[in-house]
């Protein structure tokens, strides 16, 4: 299977004015949406135009949910968590050089890319199977994400990927993910021995997510 290459670059985004903020106007969009029981596919593609609008309101975000971890890692600054749990919204630093590493989302993402630089590389699971066990990835595509791009994640077609700080700056885009973070399916991809292992976003004080895999 071949493997592209690509850059993707930013389009125009609308300055919005800023009645409300920009992260109540992604909230109040994304549930309108969701609101309509529509397919997964569907409702990220009604979802982008939100995104659209909220990179070009990204400037509003406060300082703080652009900066790394204490101990210089990654980390996501929570935004905003549904109560009904049907989604939460996260703001996500990579520092220069920090990786994911090759992971699954479970369920449906809209990521929308703020600052600096990330290096998506996505996969396609090419065993055959669905279990945990056995499990297969296959490189298909690398994107270098700019400030102004959106991607998304879509099961089971669109699901594995791992994001990646090529650059100089603090990587910083904002993840609206199905469910909360302590439901959020994801499992991390252990290549050596061809499984998926639980890799749950853990909540930290003073609004930090982080995902910890637990080796067994």
């Amino acid at each position: 299977m071949s493997i592209t290459l690509r850059l993707a670059r930013s389009v125009a985004c609308v300055i919005w004015l800023a009645v409300g903020s920009a992260v109540d106007e992604l909230v109040d969009a994304v549930s309108g949406v969701l609101d309509r029981d529509l397919p997964e596919a569907d409702s990220i593609g009604a979802m982008w135009p939100a995104m659209e609008r909220f990179l070009g309101r990204a400037g509003e975000l406060p300082r703080e949910a652009s900066q790394p971890d204490a101990d210089g890692g990654a980390i996501g600054h929570l935004l905003y968590d549904d109560p009904a749990g049907r989604f939460h919204i996260l703001s996500v630093v990579f520092p220069p050089g920090t990786s994911s590493g090759t992971h699954e989302h479970g369920c449906w993402g809209i990521i929308g890319y703020i600052a600096g630089l990330d290096e998506e590389t996505r996969y396609q699971r090419v065993d055959g199977g669905a279990a945990d066990e056995g499990c297969v990835l296959e490189e298909v595509e690398r994107v270098i994400h700019e400030p102004g791009t959106i991607s998304r994640l879509l099961p089971p077609d669109e699901m594995h990927h791992r994001v990646r700080n090529p650059g100089t700056e603090n990587g910083v885009s904002v993840h609206v993910l199905c469910r909360l973070p302590e439901t959020h399916p994801h499992k991390f991809y252990d290549r050596e021995h061809h499984r998926l292992l639980p890799y749950p976003f853990r909540r930290l004080p003073d609004g930090l997510v982080r995902a910890d895999v637990e080796f067994s």
